[in-house]
């Protein structure tokens, strides 16, 4: 059996092709209401982890921990997060006239200006809702971030099944009492977009 679950930032650098400069965010906080593991790359059959029916708001970048628990012994493809889709995050450093260092800036991820849903998690079954809000009047909504090792990265994040969702980099394998470590590799993500200040989705796996 193994004890889950703790979120650390990861230390790899990026580099990055467009005319625009990217930086660090400091803090990237988001309110977590449930997270569940499957050993499918499709997340069927989710097995719940932890829960907060309030709401938890958790700095990914200050390496918190998501509860704990024991999990049975195998390998673990996809890992699914139901959050709130307004996230707030803080840039290390100016980039462009919109993203000042160590203010803290709000993103609603999931939009219907975009048309995009989520296939919500509660408890172990996913009901597809669809997301309120804008870039420029955001709106809170409860979404499920579906992580999975067979991602191809051009889905939606908040949508079920392999081709959706974003990429982990690989899976959790539970094999004896040893406890395992969430990565979230925020490097390089916070930018001028020429609109807002915007945050890009951050690199996950384990080690």
């Amino acid at each position: 059996m193994k004890t889950f679950y703790k979120i650390i930032l990861g230390i790899s650098l990026m580099t990055c092709g467009q005319a625009w400069a990217w930086v660090n965010p400091s803090e990237l906080l988001i309110t977590v209401y449930q997270v569940a593991v499957s050993t499918s790359t499709d997340c069927s059959n989710p097995q719940v982890i932890f829960t907060s029916s309030g709401g938890t708001e958790v700095n990914f970048l200050a390496n918190p921990m998501l509860g704990g628990g024991n999990i049975p012994d195998g390998t673990y493809h996809c890992v699914m997060i139901n959050m709130s889709d307004v996230i707030k995050y803080r840039p290390t450093a100016n980039d462009g006239t919109l993203c000042i260092a160590g203010t803290q800036y709000s993103s609603d991820v999931c939009r219907a200006e975009s048309a995009e849903s989520t296939d919500r998690l509660s408890g172990t079954t996913a009901t597809n809702v669809a997301c309120t809000g804008t870039t420029a009047a955001p709106s809170a909504d409860h979404v499920t971030l579906y992580l999975h090792t067979a991602s191809p990265n051009t889905g939606a994040s908040f949508r079920s099944g392999v081709a959706n969702g974003i990429l982990l980099a690989n899976p959790f394998v539970v094999s004896g009492s040893a406890s395992g470590t969430f990565v979230v590799d925020a490097t390089n993500k916070v930018r001028d977009n020429l609109t807002y200040c915007e945050m890009d989705a951050p690199g996950f796996s384990f080690r």
